[in-house]
């Protein structure tokens, strides 16, 4: 039996060294109301979780300003056919994560696994469905995906009811991110819809698989 989503999180110290690589540009965007805006780009390799948290052949990229987050992942190593939904793990208040540095999924849960408010509260914890897709017969699927600070998108799932939040607003450089890589098995017919955009709570094919890992971004010079 795969574990529940919370307790196969449980990284240990060793996956943010062997997970990232940051690279920081000068840029500036418009925002929605016609601001310049700095946009700061970053990069990290993929952890496969299903093997101890080492690197995976999977990469991503996000492409951040204070108002939004553009995700671009190059994935490969996946289940061929399978459904897959992009996770968000997303922390607004990375300082208070228990390494600052550093966030974690415990700094969403107790001890059981189960969300602690006071904990998602001090974090400014949220974790939603990004996106879903369907791997490719070799295993591999590039996917995108954009996120505007404040409320998400209506009819967006969180991936769990105590998490529900969102990008604070002004927050895209701030936010620590965890981009987890889920399947939900082999692909159905006239369950795939469901399989790429809902929790599936009591899904026994469903499990993390991967993950990328971006702290709070470099500012740019």
């Amino acid at each position: 039996m795969k574990p529940n989503k919370f307790r196969s999180l449980r990284f240990v110290s060793a996956l943010l060294a062997a997970s990232l690589s940051v690279a920081a540009v000068s840029a500036a965007h418009a925002d929605d109301l016609g601001r310049r805006e700095p946009v700061v780009f970053q990069a990290a390799n993929g952890i496969d979780l299903t093997q101890g948290s080492i690197p995976a052949a999977s990469a991503g990229i996000l492409v951040r300003s204070p108002s939004s987050i553009e995700a671009r992942l190059a994935l490969s190593g996946l289940y061929p056919y399978n459904a897959y939904t992009i996770y968000w793990m997303i922390y607004n208040r990375p300082q208070n994560c228990a390494v600052p540095t550093a966030c974690f999924p415990t700094d969403l849960t107790d001890a059981t696994g189960a969300p602690d408010p006071q904990k998602i509260k001090a974090v400014g914890g949220t974790v939603f469905i990004a996106t879903g897709f369907i791997a490719a017969q070799d295993g591999t699927a590039n996917v995108s995906y954009v996120l505007k600070d404040g409320p998400l998108p209506s009819g967006d799932v969180p991936a769990v009811p105590q998490l529900a939040g969102e990008l604070w607003l002004g927050n895209g450089l701030g936010a620590y991110i965890i981009v987890i890589i889920r399947t939900h098995g082999p692909a159905a017919a006239g369950r795939t819809a469901t399989q790429i955009s809902q929790p599936e709570a009591n899904c026994t094919a469903c499990f993390d698989h991967q993950a990328i890992i971006f702290g709070t971004a470099p500012r740019s010079n």
